[in-house]
Formats: structure tokens, sequence, C-alpha cells
């Protein structure tokens, strides 16, 4: 697993940040769902749970539904494949403090990678980073932003049904924890490409409950991301 999990960090869990070509496949795809543009991945977090254990370094990893967790962030594409996929953080640690300890933060940051990803209302607004909103004039967009943003739920359903122990709790060293997900996300978008059939099972079973609360962000960045996205919304849905 080990041998495995190096090739995960170095090549499947980078590709939309380093292939400019994937990136533009990507966005036409995405585009083709709910023709919400510019959109080159979704974003988000779910939590794999870990053994309990009375250790104190352990206890750190307490996620609010009071279990033990790696709160895991992953972008995926319009194929429901991993792209890039972080791993490491404990349960308690919040989405949007994971991004932006991230490569994803540092690629659009520094604008090595261009278009927008979506994400659910625990982000908040950027240029690059749109969570739904819910003003009346914006209806079209925001029905376009859930069709569009489902992606990664049903990304995050079929993954942990074709591997119910990141559904159940993983019952393996914390150590090994991190490589374990990342084999398992490498793993899933292998199925996907060679087209191998998911296990059935409901999607609700494996969505996680209401995002968080965004934490506080620069009034620059929000007032911009806000400009950008009055600027789609009366290009594409007004």
């Amino acid at each position: 697993m080990a041998s495995l999990a190096d090739v995960a960090y170095s090549t499947p869990c980078a590709r939309l940040l380093k292939d400019s070509e994937a990136c533009e496949g990507a966005c036409r795809e995405i585009y083709n769902i709910a023709r919400f543009p510019n959109v080159v991945g979704i974003i988000d977090c779910t939590h794999i749970r870990i053994l309990a254990s009375p250790n104190a370094i352990v206890r750190d990893y307490v996620n609010r539904k009071n279990h033990h967790s790696i709160n895991v962030q992953a972008v995926v594409d319009h194929e429901r494949k991993f792209v890039n996929v972080v791993a490491k953080w404990q349960g308690c640690t919040h989405d949007s403090f994971i991004l932006r300890h991230s490569s994803v933060w540092e690629a659009f940051e520094s604008r090595q990678m261009t278009g927008i990803i979506l994400g659910d209302s625990g982000y908040a607004n950027r240029p690059w980073l749109m969570p739904p909103i819910s003003s009346p004039r914006d209806r079209a967009e925001q029905r376009a932003h859930d069709k569009t943003r489902v992606l990664i739920e049903h990304t995050f359903g079929r993954w942990k049904r074709r591997f119910h122990s990141l559904h159940g709790e993983l019952r393996i060293a914390l150590q090994n924890v991190p490589d374990y997900i990342i084999v398992a996300a490498v793993l899933h978008n292998i199925a996907v490409d060679l087209k191998q059939p998911d296990f059935l099972g409901p999607e609700d079973d494996f969505i996680d409950d209401q995002p968080e609360c965004p934490e506080p962000t620069d009034n620059i960045c929000i007032s911009s991301g806000n400009a950008y996205r009055n600027q789609i919304v009366q290009n594409y849905f007004a």
C-alpha cells in the first residue's frame, strides 16, 4: 500500500492543477451539466471515522458530531473522479482552514490555476470559489449551482459504497489512515476509468450534514468575488 500511496501523492490528486488541457475539457463538460460557466471542479469535505481511543492525541480528532475522524478535502471533476485530495487534517478542523492550507488555495491564489470551483456555504466567496447564494433574483444561478455541485456528493457516495470501510470506522493505525484514504481515492478513479459498476445504495446514506459556517475572510476578496459572481449572473442567468 505504501508504494501505491507514493504514486497517489505524486500523480492523480494534482491532475487538475497541472494539466491545462484536462482543465479545459472538464470546464466544457461541467458547463454542459447546468450551464454554469468556467467551472473546473467542485470542492467539499467529508469525514472518515477512525478508531476511537483514550489517547490524548486521538481525542484531538473529535468532530462536531462527537466522532473521531479525519476531515478529508476533495476536488472532483465531471466524471466523478478525484483530482485533488487532502487527507491529513483532524476531524475538528474547519473546511475553510483545510482549503487555505492546501495546494488548491495556492494554485488559485497565485493564478497558476484559472477558472472557478464550486463549494457549499461552508466556504467564503472568492473570485475563484463560489458557494451557493439565496437571493431570489438569482434563482436560476442557484439551480445551476446546486445541480452542478451535487457531483461531489455523488462522488463521495460512490466512493464510500465502493470502499465501505470509509463509511464505517477505519480500524487501522492512525499513522496509516491518510495513505489508506489516498489509495482508496486512486482506486476509485481507476474503477471509474475501467467503467466498473457501482455498488447500489441510496446516495443520502453517505451525504454529510449541513455545511459549517464560513470562517471570516478579507473584505477585498469578498468584494472581488461578489463582483465576478454578479457578472456571471448578468451574462448567463439574467
